[in-house]
C-alpha cells in the first residue's frame, strides 16, 4: 500500500487540481472511529467503477498524524486482506476541506463517504452541517454514500429521480454510467410538486384535467430525457407528490441497492428557504445515495 501524508496551511483553501495529474481515481472518506462495515461498504460501490482507490483521512493535529496511519492501515489489511494497491493518503487540517481537497487534487471521478452519522435538525443543517452533508453540497464529483452492512452491493437496481430542470440530464447520464457497471433494472421518477397543479384560490374547479396535462407533458419530456442519456429500457414514472418522500418510499418499495438524485449545493439563507430533497434522501434512505453536483440555478429536485 501507498502512504501519503499532508498538512493544511489552511484549513479554508482549497486546492486545484493538478494538470498533471494521474488518471482519475475513486476516494473513499474514512474516519478512525468508523466500523468496518462502512469501508466495506464503501469499498464494494468503489471497485465497480474499476479504478484505482486512495482511502482519505484526516486528523486535526500533526502529533496524531502517525496513530492515524497505523489504524487505517490496520484496518485496511483487516477489511481487504488481499489487496496491494490501494493508496493511503493521510491528511491534517479541517476534514471537509482536506477530504474535498484530495478529491480535487487526484482528480476523482467518485468520493465515497460513510453515511451521516447523526440526525440534523433543520438549524444544524445550516449552520453546523455533518461531515457527509457538507461535502455532498460543495463537491464538483459525484458522492456517493454508502450504507449497509458487507462486501456485496444487496441490489443492481437503480432509482434515478430527476426534476428535468438541468441541461445534459447529469442524474440520468450518472445513472446510464452506473447500470453499465452494474447490470439490474433501472426506474426514472419525476415528481410534480402538489402546490404546481393547483387553481388560484378563488377558483373551484375539476382538477382532474390539468393534473392529466401536467403529468402528460412531463413525461412526454421525461421520454426524450432518458433516451438522450441512452437510458431506453428505463421504467419512467411521473406522479404528483412531495420529491423526498415519494423517493424514499419508491426506494423502499422497488428495492433498489442505490438512488441517484441531483443538487445544487445551496447554503445558509438559500437552504433555508428552498430545502434540499438531495440531503433530506441522503439522511433517510437505507440504501446507498449518489448524489450529482446540478449545473443551473433552479430549485433541485
Amino acid at each position: 500500500m501507498n502512504v501519503a501524508t499532508t498538512s493544511a496551511s489552511s484549513p479554508s483553501t482549497r486546492i486545484p487540481p493538478r494538470v498533471d495529474a494521474a488518471p482519475p481515481c475513486v476516494v473513499i472518506a474514512v474516519a478512525a472511529d468508523e466500523p468496518d462495515d462502512v469501508l466495506r461498504r464503501a469499498g464494494a460501490r468503489a471497485r465497480r467503477w474499476q479504478l484505482p482507490i486512495r482511502l482519505c483521512a484526516v486528523i486535526d493535529a500533526e502529533p496524531g498524524r502517525a496513530d492515524l496511519v497505523r489504524t487505517i492501515a490496520e484496518r485496511l489489511r483487516r477489511v481487504w486482506p488481499d489487496d496491494r494497491t490501494t493508496a493511503i493518503d493521510v491528511r491534517v487540517g479541517d476534514r471537509v476541506d482536506q477530504i474535498l481537497a484530495c478529491a480535487d487534487e487526484h482528480a476523482a471521478a467518485l468520493l465515497v463517504l460513510g453515511p451521516t452519522s447523526h440526525r440534523e435538525g433543520l438549524f444544524a443543517r445550516i449552520f453546523a452541517p455533518s461531515v457527509p452533508t457538507s461535502v455532498m453540497r460543495a463537491a464538483t464529483c459525484p458522492v456517493v454514500l454508502a450504507r449497509g452492512d458487507g462486501d456485496d452491493i444487496t441490489s443492481p437496481d437503480i432509482l434515478v429521480a430527476t426534476d428535468l430542470g438541468d441541461p445534459g440530464w447529469p442524474t440520468l447520464r450518472a445513472a446510464a454510467a452506473e447500470v453499465a457497471r452494474t447490470g439490474g433494472r433501472v426506474t426514472v421518477l419525476h415528481c410534480i410538486e402538489p402546490m404546481a397543479v393547483l387553481p388560484p384560490t378563488d377558483m373551484i374547479l375539476p382538477q382532474a384535467p390539468q393534473i392529466d396535462d401536467t403529468e402528460a407533458t412531463a413525461m412526454a419530456l421525461l421520454e426524450r430525457a432518458v433516451d438522450e442519456a441512452g437510458l431506453t429500457s428505463a421504467e419512467l414514472r411521473v406522479e404528483v407528490a412531495t420529491a423526498g418522500a415519494a423517493i424514499l418510499a419508491h426506494a423502499r418499495t422497488l428495492g433498489v441497492g442505490l438512488v441517484i438524485l441531483g443538487t445544487h449545493g445551496r447554503r445558509g439563507a438559500q437552504r433555508l428557504l428552498l430545502g434540499s430533497t438531495a440531503e433530506d434522501v441522503a439522511r433517510d434512505a437505507t440504501c446507498d445515495v449518489m448524489v450529482v453536483r446540478l449545473r443551473d440555478e433552479r430549485a433541485a429536485i
